[in-house]
């Protein structure tokens, strides 16, 4: 059960705003790879004043946990199908699109100008350096693993 009214004893990075929970999970929601992490607990915290959402949870993830095991288990091998599955996607259907829109617009609204650089930490497929890219911005991604390495490499062409 999520209770809208638990007072939550952080702010906003962004904007310094109140923060609430939007969702909590104490079980693996369905459709979730499971990576085997127990005790399961996470909660989705939203700003009320810009609509900025942090993950939260009690988590342990090693250096191996994202040198291999996540994407063997997230992508099973099909690292470039999923790529270009996913870049393929419409906007209404592409969180990493919708995301990359709310970011750009948060940015300009905060600066008054147009973003152009980001370091995107945990670039998985390479799907969030791709759009930006695509929109005209340089990138740094920062992925600890190998294989996703090499592929964002050929697929998303960045500068070294």
């Amino acid at each position: 059960m999520v209770n809208l009214e638990e007072k939550i004893n952080r702010k906003c990075g962004f904007c310094g705003g109140d923060l609430y929970v939007l969702a909590s999970y104490e079980h693996r929601p369905k459709g979730e790879t499971n990576f085997n992490l127990e005790p399961y607990w996470r909660r989705l915290l939203k700003c009320r004043q810009c609509g900025h959402s942090v993950n939260q949870h009690r988590f342990e993830f090693d250096t191996d946990f994202y040198s291999n095991l996540y994407s063997a288990s997230t992508y099973k091998g099909q690292l470039r199908s999923r790529f270009q599955k996913i870049m393929l996607l419409p906007f209404d259907s592409s969180d990493n699109q919708q995301r990359f829109d709310f970011m750009s617009k948060f940015i300009i609204e905060l600066n008054g100008s147009t973003p152009s650089r980001c370091l995107d930490v945990g670039s998985g497929l390479g799907v969030f350096p791709a759009l930006l890219k695509e929109a005209g911005w340089t990138c740094t991604a920062l992925e600890p693993d190998p294989i996703a390495c090499n592929l964002i490499s050929e697929l998303v062409v960045l500068k070294p």
